[in-house]
């Protein structure tokens, strides 16, 4: 019996049957916002991830301002998922609302947040080349932070990578977080 790439064959006690079970589904969970183009960004990003895996159900969830939120889309769900959190590093929302949320769910797991991450510092860079600044341009990385202070130390990580970083601008920190007002 073939079985469909993105599926999970499970044996029987008959060794002549293989069970197949549907895929995980994937939770993607971002922060929210009002604006439409924070809005479009996710939605192309579900798209896109949908598209990568066609055999896989994929879920757009939020931890704030928008809906739905992820314990809605993991209680609509019949099976437990994979939670990704589209979060630029950790913070409150990742160790209380998706915790707690993950919890609420047996058998659900998540990933971390996507940062901080060399690849996502390399993105900055290209992008900032894209939009025709130079390493004589100076750089204002905005940085929300969290009440956490796991967020803080994600945000100085973050920045430390982006300073460290072989083509890097000159960079000015700003934002808030738990230590800084």
């Amino acid at each position: 019996m073939p079985i469909t790439q993105g599926y999970v064959a499970a044996l029987t006690n008959d060794a002549d049957t293989i069970d197949v079970v549907a895929p995980t589904p994937l939770v993607l969970v971002g922060h929210g916002t009002h604006d439409r183009d924070g809005q479009a960004v996710m939605n192309q990003l579900t798209r896109a991830v949908a598209l990568a895996l066609p055999d896989v159900p994929v879920v757009q969830s939020f931890v704030s301002v928008q809906e739905p939120r992820l314990d809605a889309a993991l209680a609509g769900l019949t099976s437990p998922a994979v939670v990704v959190p589209v979060l630029l590093c950790s913070g409150f929302h990742l160790l209380v609302d998706v915790a707690k949320a993950v919890d609420r769910h047996p058998g659900t797991v998540s990933t971390g947040a996507l940062g901080p991450d060399p690849a996502l510092t390399d993105l900055l860079q290209r992008r900032l080349t894209e939009a025709g600044a130079t390493p004589d341009d100076a750089v204002v990385l905005g940085i929300a932070g969290s009440s956490d202070p796991s967020g803080a130390v994600d945000a100085e990580a973050a920045l430390a990578l982006f300073t460290r970083s072989a083509s890097s601008w000159p960079v000015s920190p700003v934002g808030r977080n738990s230590r800084t007002p």
